[in-house]
């Protein structure tokens, strides 16, 4: 009997925190709206696109404003893109490698 309260609590946590944690699907891409780009600090500096937020509370994604920033010396950005899959698109956040 105590084994199955510990099994149906684990199982409780883990449906709650996935549910917390996973960024949304959706159906179609939000709109965006295009931002000035601010002058460039350097010619060192490049611009990183901002990325799409999941807001869990909404259940929606809300954008970043880009931003310029020194590369990583021995690393390539790569830019966030939209993955589709079978229940929809969600974002994938641009990252370093």
């Amino acid at each position: 009997m105590k084994s199955l309260l510990i099994v149906i609590s684990l199982s409780s946590l883990l449906i709650f925190f996935s549910g917390c944690l996973g960024a949304g699907y959706i159906s179609e891409e939000p709109s965006y709206i295009e931002m000035p780009r601010p002058p460039q600090p350097t010619v060192a500096h490049i611009w990183i696109e901002g990325n799409w937020n999941w807001n869990r509370h909404d259940h929606a994604y809300h954008h970043d404003n880009g931003s310029w920033r020194k590369p990583i010396i021995g690393r390539q950005y790569s830019q966030g893109f939209w993955q589709k899959s079978p229940k929809g698109k969600r974002w994938v956040p641009g990252r370093w490698h």
